[in-house]
């Protein structure tokens, strides 16, 4: 059984369907959208999208790119009162307190997952201002390892400057979103410390990250 925050956090699909239909083609239209790699996702069952993240808009490219609900957590503030929050909050956010650790994050991540659910979740722990990525944390390990489902590996290119205050006006960068192959965790028994395996598959969630960019660098 959903608790009563997963009950008010859960979209209607009849919503979300519209709510994503109406910002894939704004996407598409005013910022020229594409998405590759589609023929990664999973048909069926849980799965977890781990994405780079330089935007608040990031939630928004990753969620019209797939086909589910996608339900990332994230800062309470960010599904508050107004627009911005009521759009979050359509899409699937599942608001948690800030300062909230590791731990926290994973068990409300079970949660849905559990109950098989799609789950988007930043590796870098947030947004990352400058070029590169930043340093994974340990949750998607750990979630990986606790879920026992496959991680999605994405990377969004684009969004990155759309809410800068910098941002000249013009023709809109192009954005795209990269899909990946699932990536399975395997504990390995050469390691003895937990930790260690987390940190394992986490670098290698943004290793694989990084490759998709590296291909859309290429043009490939």
């Amino acid at each position: 059984m959903y608790n009563k925050q997963q009950k008010k956090s859960m979209p209607s699909h009849l919503i979300y369907r519209e709510l994503r239909l109406l910002l894939l083609v704004a996407l598409v239209t005013f910022f020229r959208f594409r998405i590759k790699g589609k023929h990664n996702i999973p048909k069926k069952g849980s799965f977890i999208v781990a994405g780079n993240h330089t935007s608040y808009l990031d939630p928004i490219a990753v969620g019209v790119s797939m086909p589910m609900v996608v339900h990332f957590i994230a800062k309470e503030e960010l599904v508050g009162p107004g627009l911005f929050g009521s759009v979050m909050s359509k899409i699937g956010m599942v608001p948690v307190k800030r300062g909230s650790q590791d731990v926290g994050v994973i068990k409300e991540s079970l949660k849905y997952l559990r109950q098989g659910q799609v789950v988007g979740i930043f590796p870098e722990g947030g947004r990352v201002e400058t070029p590169g990525f930043g340093e994974p944390r340990l949750g998607i390990g750990m979630l990986a390892a606790h879920s026992k489902v496959p991680v999605l590996p994405m990377y969004v290119k684009g969004t990155e400057n759309l809410l800068s205050k910098r941002k000249k006006f013009g023709i809109p960068e192009r954005i795209e979103a990269r899909i990946g192959e699932p990536l399975e965790f395997k504990e390995d028994k050469n390691v003895h410390h937990k930790k260690d395996m987390y940190k394992e598959f986490s670098d290698k969630v943004m290793k694989s990250i990084a490759n998709l960019k590296s291909a859309y660098e290429i043009g490939y």
